[in-house]
């Protein structure tokens, strides 16, 4: 609903959502089949009603959990896993994550591996932007690490 004029706008958008932008032009999205999410992201843009398909992942690698979006509304950062490993013990665990930050206005994505740390990601805390370029990720280990990515 348009604050403004009260009117109201309905959207067919087939897929469960992750997120809308905070300026609210654009809504992150998974498409369902068969009763089941895919794990393929989708971008449909509330101006032009075009439904963007959100490409560059690295091979094997999927959206894991609710990200955060600039403050701008113009890119979306959040963690992807990678598939699990299995460890010296056999039990099964990842260290693969990636911090990944979808560009909206071009529709790239860019990925980033952790830091040379021991600590790996910690993909059930919730990353924050501090500015435009700047995001807080926490890691396993109780630490934070701030990365600085590019526009």
């Amino acid at each position: 609903t348009d604050i403004i004029t009260g009117q109201t706008k309905e959207y067919n958008i087939n897929g469960w959502s992750e997120s809308v932008s905070p300026d609210g032009r654009y809504a992150l999205f998974r498409k369902v089949s068969n009763q089941q999410v895919l794990p393929r992201l989708y971008l449909f843009d509330l101006q032009t009603e075009q439904e963007n398909k959100v490409n560059g992942l690295p091979v094997g690698y999927n959206f894991n959990t609710d990200g955060a979006w600039s403050s701008d509304g113009k890119r979306y950062a959040f963690y992807a896993n990678g598939e699990e490993q299995i460890n010296k013990n056999n039990k099964v665990y990842r260290d693969n994550i990636l911090l990944v930050v979808l560009d909206s206005s071009n529709m790239t994505i860019t990925s980033y591996g952790k830091p040379d740390v021991k600590a790996t990601l910690y993909p059930l805390a919730h990353l924050k932007w501090v500015d435009a370029n700047t995001i807080i990720n926490y890691l396993d280990d109780d630490t934070a690490w701030i990365a600085t990515v590019s526009k």
